[in-house]
């Protein structure tokens, strides 16, 4: 018999602090699960008349089809009201967009509504009968994630996806909504607006990695980012960037809000350049280490000396670089945003700790647990979300000075091969 599957998302289009404060805790960490048997992404965009309820559920299990499973959701009036449950409804694909085991569907909220949650269910079938249930802690696959459609409460605009605030929306294809933050270097997408004309700079800057979690003072950096000089774009046109970088978009100069897409390489969200490389290895390195092999004038040759020199052996440094490598793949699929996800401090814990084992929701904070295991004991980190103009999505660690002995201890087990996720 499979087991149930839910995932759950909720939509808060009149969201009071109250409300947010009432939500039950709901451990959501398998939405950064790599072997969740079903993807799923949702991004909302407003109109003066609806909101637009964009959602992409990619079944990544190949034994499974979506005759496996049901999709609905149910609009409510408020979290806890049962009776709404009354009120489920199946969602139907779009036949065009939908190939195989990559499904879309747009759904129409239309305004104004009486309805304050939208909760969204996936439910994977149990034998010959449906079994759809609210999320529980002890539903390692259930997921859930809060989206605000109400922007001026601050505890509302919490997770991705997240309402556009600024009449511009990413398009992937004519149809198909962006999902990510994040293109790489040649890839087209299309600017849409109600707009003529919107505006654009480019920010070649290349952040700073993440200090490490201990660290109560951190590296001191800019607060002025250097930008090229606004460029005009054509709204409902193609734009294919090809600098790495960051770029923002705004329909107007003096705009105070806008959209940004991260571009990089053409192998983006994975590392093959030498030189790109070395950059995820100061979280794992000493600083001699690290200095060394960003000065060395053969980046390729620099990199094979190190791994020899940490792993002592060619078999374990390919295990080593394999499952570290992976994990920055996987921070920069799940955490890009203006800056590249292993730069980040969910990327930083991410690629160290690998996937946490619990995650709670709080009012603008996302916490991670790390359960007992053998000798480690448990270990939280607690992120808090940051206003920021250029993403919804800027979440910064709660540093302490308690990680130093549990987080060297993590990069003694990386460079022995003994890591244990």
């Amino acid at each position: 018999m499979k087991k149930s599957l839910l995932l759950l998302f909720c939509s808060f289009i009149c969201l009071s602090p109250l409300l947010a404060q009432q939500l039950s805790p709901n451990d959501i960490s398998a939405k950064y699960n790599a072997f969740s048997p079903v993807k799923v992404k949702s991004k909302i965009y407003e109109t003066d008349s609806a909101y637009l309820w964009w959602i992409n559920f990619r079944i990544a299990d190949p034994r499974m089809t979506p005759e496996d499973f049901d999709f609905s959701y149910i609009p409510m009036k408020d979290s806890s009201d049962i009776e709404d449950y009354w009120e489920m409804r199946m969602i139907d694909f779009d036949s065009v967009l939908s190939f195989r085991n990559d499904l879309w569907a747009k759904i129409i909220i239309e305004k104004p509504t009486d309805y304050s949650v939208l909760r969204l269910m996936v439910d994977e079938h149990t034998g010959n009968s449906r079994d759809i249930r609210e999320i529980s802690l002890d539903d390692s696959l259930a997921v859930e994630k809060i989206i605000s459609l109400d922007k001026p409460i601050s505890v509302a605009n919490l997770f991705q996806p997240i309402v556009s605030s600024a009449d511009i929306q990413f398009f992937a294809t004519e149809k198909k909504p962006l999902m990510n933050e994040y293109v790489a270097s040649g890839e087209e997408i299309i600017v849409k607006s109600s707009l003529d004309t919107l505006y654009y700079y480019y920010y070649p800057d290349d952040f700073t990695p993440a200090d490490p979690p201990m660290a109560l003072r951190q590296t001191q950096v800019s607060k002025e980012l250097s930008a090229l000089p606004a460029k005009m774009h054509l709204a409902n046109t193609s734009f294919v960037p090809v600098e790495k970088g960051m770029y923002f978009f705004q329909t107007d100069t003096l705009a105070t809000e806008g959209v940004s897409v991260r571009v990089g390489d053409a192998a983006f969200p994975g590392l093959t350049d030498w030189s790109d490389m070395i950059g995820p290895l100061i979280y794992m390195s000493t600083r001699p280490e690290y200095n060394k092999l960003s000065n060395a004038p053969n980046p390729k040759q620099a990199l094979d000396e190190y791994w020899l020199t940490v792993a002592k052996s060619q078999e374990l440094a390919k295990q080593i670089i394999n499952d570290f490598f992976g994990n920055v793949l996987l921070a920069n699929q799940y955490f890009t945003h203006f800056k590249e996800g292993w730069k980040t401090d969910m990327g930083m814990v991410y690629i160290i700790m690998g996937p946490p084992d619990e995650v709670f929701y709080e009012a603008d904070k996302e916490i991670w647990n790390y359960l007992e295991s053998g000798s480690n004991p448990k270990i939280s980190f607690t992120f808090v979300r940051i206003n920021n103009i250029f993403t919804p999505n800027y979440f910064v660690l709660e540093r302490k000075k308690e990680y130093e002995q549990f987080w060297y201890r993590k990069i003694t087990l990386w460079r022995s091969g003994r890591q244990d996720f």
